[in-house]
């Protein structure tokens, strides 16, 4: 009796696109990683994010900041900024507290920033200390 052997324009579609979710482990990964840069570029409402997953946004936001997120609050570089120059706020919006961040130097556009904070965020202090945003809670 002869074997029969199944070439890949004899299988179905659907049973091939089973197949590679099932191998492809890095599928996920790929995942966040588009829905991070469709976040960053403007193209995926923030809001919406930010009321499915704030956590998972201010996490990307340090990270591509060069921050450090702690259990107490979060740390982020400001290398070339001087205190003068940066303007630090906790405000309450709809989704819950928000860190906004406005740097304003001579001969550059004005840059702002809305980081979601952690729903525990209570008591929000943040300092500027050697060119370094503290900020905990």
């Amino acid at each position: 009796m002869e074997e029969e052997t199944t070439t890949p324009l004899a299988a179905r579609p659907e049973d091939l696109h089973a197949e590679v979710a099932a191998e492809a482990s890095h599928l996920e990964e790929v995942r966040q990683r588009h829905t991070f840069h469709l976040v960053t570029a403007g193209m995926l409402p923030e809001t919406h994010l930010a009321n499915i997953e704030p956590e998972r946004r201010l996490a990307w936001m340090v990270e591509e900041l060069h921050g450090r997120s702690d259990p107490d609050g979060l740390t982020l570089p400001m290398a070339g900024v001087d205190e003068h120059e940066l303007t630090a706020e906790v405000v309450e919006g709809d989704q819950g507290s928000m860190l906004r961040i406005k740097i304003e130097q001579d001969g550059a556009p004005t840059l702002e920033r809305e980081l979601p904070l952690a729903a525990d965020a209570k008591d929000v202090n943040h300092h500027f200390v050697d060119g370094h945003l503290i900020v905990r809670w």
